[in-house]
């Protein structure tokens, strides 16, 4: 991983998974394959970004004690995470990745919709974290992309019905924006 620019007045930070952490804006984020090729800069253009097509849960916990030890990435106050469409994700995971958050900063899932297995079990757990975490907010990509009757929206996704196109995209980050108050 490589980090480029002054870390200290980034407000933000999103973490995209391919090796390379670029400036962008509002949130601190860790993210998976959803956001592999999406220009997100263009929304958030002072936050830091990484994804990589595969990436779990526990990839994030490393990552981000890593990227605390630059004092811009500790005054960031916002983090989104985007984990879980590519397999399961513990409450123990969670509660590591929040501690290391803290109580100070605002962490916001992207309740992912996925058709693998494991989604209605990240789902139900993300939804129970902002009972348990005062500090955690919830975008709800899997309400946001799917149809009434609760099949996902393909209108949203390319053929493989799990990456967001880009019609999808933009739903998703309005609905980040939505979340975040802006």
């Amino acid at each position: 991983m490589r980090v480029h620019g002054a870390l200290g007045d980034w407000q933000s930070i999103t973490i995209k998974f391919s090796g390379e952490v670029l400036p962008r804006e509002r949130a601190e984020a860790f993210k998976g394959s959803m956001f592999a090729a999406y220009p997100g800069d263009l929304v958030f253009p002072r936050a830091l970004i990484d994804a990589r097509v595969g990436r779990q849960f526990s990839s994030a916990i490393p990552i981000y004690r890593a990227l605390l030890g630059y004092p811009g990435v500790r005054a960031i106050r916002t983090v989104v995470v985007e984990l879980g469409t590519n397999g399961p994700v513990t409450p123990q995971q969670v509660a590591e990745f929040l501690q290391l958050a803290g109580p100070g900063r605002t962490v916001v899932f992207i309740v992912p919709q996925v058709p693998r297995p494991w989604a209605r079990e990240v789902q139900s757990l993300y939804a129970t974290l902002p009972q348990q975490y005062p500090n955690v907010r919830l975008e709800y990509w899997n309400r946001l992309s799917s149809l009434p009757d609760g099949q996902e929206n393909m209108a949203y996704f390319w053929g493989d019905g799990v990456h967001p196109n880009w019609a999808g995209i933009q739903v998703l980050v309005n609905g980040l924006q939505a979340v975040l108050g802006g």
